[in-house]
């Protein structure tokens, strides 16, 4: 045959059963030569299962499969095929122009000598798809020559890529320069760069990930001369937050403390996508905590971001710690990034025992992805944010001269993993991994990583256990009411070691409770009730913790 064919299919026969209601337990499949197969069966639809044998005959080169006949005797389903020919592949000719450049996800090349349609569609599918994101919206395959001789099938399949589109700009009338900068940032639709379908298929998600751009309906995108127009209905907004957080925590001696965490983060409030967050906390007596970072991203329309964090702790009359970060990372994609941080770390010592300060300098890496499918109520995905650093560390004993300086090594490693399973529709299953360790010869508690409250292990004091190495496991359980609210149950587990000079200490920790996040007009309502213990002690009920805060939107 000398004509075009678009696209080789075959069209599936219905085959009608009149014994629906009888259940099948066994299958038996005959060809002209008899008994074929025989198998048990736990479906009692004939027709899928009539179906399944049938398409499975095809997708192994029995292209010509007919069904003679079929009946249901004794619990058992009798099909009697015509497999027919076999046909081989060995004869399918890809042609591609000599001036395409593209690295394909996947060849023709099969271990199977047997045409299989099924796997040929998918693969013609996949390199058409391959073209489309690569600046050739109108590729296509043209299927020439068909014929079956001897049991093969000989073709001649022609990709005709059509023009190179190449992206001319994005519209939306309704956008500064700097707003619309943002969108092409954050979309990583840019002039000159080739079309992809995929891209604008993805701006939504994009979008909506940021948590501060407002999209009306779905991109679109018009094709000129060769050029491709990106149509967004989207605009960035500041999304400000207000958040506070009451801790009560019952005293052996029967009194009633109260601990305090008020967090203000400012989002996009100068439209380039940044963020500013203060936190004050008050976790104990005479204690106090401030801490502030920031985070730049896009910085000069380009692919990297700057952060950084400033954290300052004064314990009554002990010590004060001024602890500082700064990061430059480069954004692989929105979600994912690498990075280097350099980090300052200073304490002084206010009792005037044995030491008057530390100091510790550090160069390190960090690696970040966020693969959850809603930011503020995840069902499925995952959450990694880690870094390693290492230093040098200078620790200054009372007589200040240069002999009674000790230098050591340092090394710091944090690891934050969240990831979240979709059980059904309203309901997922979170599992969460908080880790971290400083290893140096020299320790003092004022230095080390404090954990316990809502952020780390639920139902102990707010950072009331200090260790230099931890391990905390998050488990929880969660009904989702609506986009933003929730309610959960939660079992978390750790492990921790405190080292020093003088001591080597660990201990095991566990906790349980419930919880709800609440959406209102204007914030979201968080209260979690925790039960907590050391491994080796009972749970106590007066010990219960109950941590109410809520997030107000401005």
């Amino acid at each position: 045959m000398n004509h075009k064919r678009n696209i080789l299919f075959i069209v599936l026969v219905t085959v009608s059963i009149f014994s629906l209601g009888q259940k099948i337990k066994f299958i038996e499949i005959y060809n002209e030569n008899g008994l074929v197969e025989k198998k048990k069966s736990n479906d009692n639809n004939p027709n899928n299962l009539i179906n399944g044998f049938y398409l499975s005959n095809i997708e192994n080169g029995y292209l010509t499969t007919t069904i003679d006949s079929s009946r249901i005797f004794d619990k058992t389903l009798f099909i009697h095929m015509n497999y027919g020919e076999r046909f081989k592949n060995s004869e399918i000719q890809i042609n591609i122009p000599d001036d395409i450049d593209l690295k394909f996800a996947q060849s023709f090349e099969n271990k199977s000598i047997y045409f299989n349609p099924s796997d040929f569609q998918k693969k013609i599918n996949n390199w058409l798809l391959l073209m489309n994101n690569n600046g050739f919206p109108f590729a296509e395959f043209e299927f020439e020559n068909p014929t079956f001789i001897n049991s093969k099938i000989e073709l001649d399949c022609n990709l005709k890529t059509g023009p190179y589109v190449i992206i001319d700009t994005i519209i939306n009338p309704e956008l500064n320069k700097k707003e619309w900068n943002l969108i092409s940032n954050i979309t990583g639709i840019k002039k000159g760069n080739a079309f992809s379908l995929n891209n604008v298929y993805g701006v939504s998600e994009k979008l909506e990930n940021t948590g501060y751009i407002k999209e009306l309906k779905s991109a679109a995108y018009e094709f000129v001369d060769d050029l491709a127009l990106i149509y967004t209905y989207a605009q960035p907004i500041s999304k400000n937050s207000l958040n506070g957080l009451v801790g009560i925590q019952p005293l052996e001696d029967g009194k009633v403390q109260f601990t305090g965490n008020v967090s203000l983060n400012f989002l996009n409030s100068l439209n380039y996508g940044e963020q500013l967050k203060i936190n004050w906390r008050r976790m104990f007596n005479a204690s106090q905590n401030l801490i502030t970072e920031f985070n730049f991203p896009f910085l000069f329309n380009s692919d990297f971001q700057i952060s950084g964090r400033i954290d300052m702790i004064k314990k009554d009359s002990s010590f004060f710690n001024f602890n500082s970060k700064f990061t430059i990372e480069y954004l692989i994609k929105n979600n994912l990034s690498l990075g280097a941080l350099i980090s300052n770390n200073n304490s002084t010592n206010l009792i005037d025992e044995k030491y008057s300060s530390t100091s510790v300098n550090s160069f390190g890496f960090t690696f970040n992805s966020n693969q959850q499918d809603n930011r503020i109520n995840p069902t499925s995905g995952y959450f990694i944010s880690s870094d390693l650093s290492y230093g040098w560390k200078q620790t200054y004993n009372l007589d200040t001269s240069q002999s009674n300086i000790l230098r050591t090594p340092n090394f710091y490693g944090n690891l934050n993993f969240n990831n979240y399973f979709k059980i059904r529709k309203r309901s997922t299953f979170k599992l969460g991994i908080l880790a971290s360790s400083i290893q140096n010869e020299i320790l003092y508690e004022n230095e080390f990583s404090r954990i316990g409250g809502y952020k780390t292990i639920r139902g102990f004091d707010e950072e009331s256990i200090w260790v230099s190495s931890y391990l905390i496991t998050n488990l929880e359980f969660r009904y989702l009411i609506d986009e933003t609210s929730n309610l959960f149950i939660f079992s978390d587990f750790a492990w921790t070691e405190s080292k020093t000079q003088e001591l080597l200490v660990n201990d095991y920790y566990n906790s349980f409770g419930f919880g709800t996040n609440i959406s209102m007009p204007n914030g979201l309502l968080t209260l979690i009730y925790g039960l907590g213990r050391k491994i080796d002690n009972p749970f106590l009920l007066r010990t219960g913790k109950i941590h109410l805060g809520f997030t107000s939107y401005f």
